[in-house]
């Protein structure tokens, strides 16, 4: 089955998310975190969250996106 690709808009915001919570992970604990503070440290709107994720735990929960060379790796190995 082929895996979707997503747009570099949706990967740069997802990451963008990631790294806010990860900053706030370091600071207090995951049920101490809201989307409101995850959304104003990453300079997006809350709708743009729930766009994505369903809440903070689901942020949390999501794997990454495989990174552009992971993908280039798994293509290559599969070309005759």
């Amino acid at each position: 089955m082929k895996e979707k690709i997503l747009d570099r808009r949706v990967r740069k915001t997802r990451m963008q998310l990631r790294r806010c919570l990860a900053a706030l992970l370091k600071e207090k604990k995951i049920q101490d975190i809201t989307v409101r503070e995850i959304t104003e440290m990453a300079d997006l709107n809350r709708g743009t969250f729930y766009l994505h994720y369903k809440d903070v735990f689901d942020l949390l929960d999501q794997p990454a996106a495989p990174s552009r060379q992971s993908r280039r790796t798994d293509r290559s190995h599969t070309r005759i």
